[in-house]
């Protein structure tokens, strides 16, 4: 069984060899390859059954900072598939899968239209705009700016379709940190945006991941539990069970999430934990005792989200052996 075939089986809650392996990183320093090289060199080298394209040099949404005030977000026009925002994603996904579509699974990382507004913010505003101020004081105009970014999502995800070899998309939903909205707040007005990103994701491709991101904070996991999800990552060192309160683990997430879900973590991505500092026999007999504990179906082997771009491949070596040493 190839690393694709496992990544996928595993989705579809079918019988895999051994449990895949999903880390995934970030490339902050961009380079004239559209760091299509690295990725490809890093999947190869590190051996993972499963690879997560990030936004690097794409984040947010292309919303220019003319004034650097809510003026910018205003009167937004449409945007294009030519658009360099869009064509410079699906060419890295499209060079990356070319290369590496008949070995292993691959999926883009994608953002709800709220959260890019919300990184658009931080990055083209350079952070002069508080995104919950400008959501309590124009509510209207973000709307109208999420209506923008559902756009470059929906061209996106139809031009990975066309394009690409992609496997399907890792859709990234946060509602955590200091920047949270309350949840009947949340449930009111961004719930509708989540439910037609999915069921676009969904109908474009059989294989998604849904991720809830911890890394700015805990969030009310209630807000994403009956959403149309295959596979799911959430943060399991973070995250707390809404009904009693208890960390959200990955044995918890058995019982707490839709039946049938595929559950995907288990290592803690933080700077200091045992991915990073555990010696060998340490991390392996995590593993080995996170497979006991959650049981070999339904499951992928991964982190709460993107570990450290600096961690020695021969850690993920000895995740990969462990799996393969506990599934024989």
């Amino acid at each position: 069984m190839n690393k694709k075939m496992r990544a996928l089986n595993a989705m579809d809650g079918l019988a895999v060899d051994r449990i895949p392996v999903m880390l995934y990183r970030h490339y902050f320093d961009q380079n004239e390859d559209n760091n299509v090289n690295e990725y490809i060199d890093w999947t190869r080298k590190s051996g993972i059954d499963m690879l997560l394209i990030q936004v690097d040099g794409y984040d947010g949404c292309p919303i220019e900072a003319k004034t650097f005030t809510i003026e910018d977000l205003k009167n937004l026009r449409s945007i294009s598939r030519n658009d360099k925002f869009i064509t410079g994603q699906v060419d890295r996904a499209k060079r990356i899968s070319e290369a590496l579509s008949e070995e292993i699974a691959i999926f883009p990382v994608m953002y709800t239209p709220f959260n890019n507004i919300k990184k658009t913010l931080k990055y083209a505003f350079n952070n002069k705009l508080d995104i919950m101020k400008c959501w309590e004081d124009n509510k209207q105009v973000i709307l109208d700016a999420m209506k923008y970014a559902e756009e470059a999502n929906d061209i996106l995800l139809d031009e990975y379709k066309r394009q690409t070899k992609v496997d399907g998309v890792m859709i990234s939903f946060r509602n955590g940190g200091d920047d949270k909205m309350e949840s009947e707040e949340y449930i009111k007005y961004l719930s509708e945006w989540d439910h037609r990103f999915l069921a676009h994701a969904n109908l474009n491709f059989a294989h998604n991941i849904t991720h809830l991101c911890g890394w700015y904070g805990g969030n009310d996991i209630s807000l994403w539990k009956d959403y149309d999800y295959k596979a799911l990552n959430w943060d399991i060192h973070v995250e707390k069970n809404p009904i009693n309160s208890r960390p959200l683990d990955i044995v918890e997430g058995r019982s707490y999430f839709r039946k049938d879900t595929v559950l995907m973590g288990g290592f803690d991505n933080r700077a200091d934990t045992l991915l990073y500092s555990g010696t060998k026999e340490e991390i392996q007999l995590y593993a080995k005792e996170l497979i006991r504990s959650v049981g070999k179906e339904n499951f992928i082997m991964s982190s709460d989200c993107s570990i450290d771009y600096r961690i020695p491949v021969e850690r993920i070596h000895w995740i990969i052996e462990a799996c393969e040493e506990y599934c024989k």
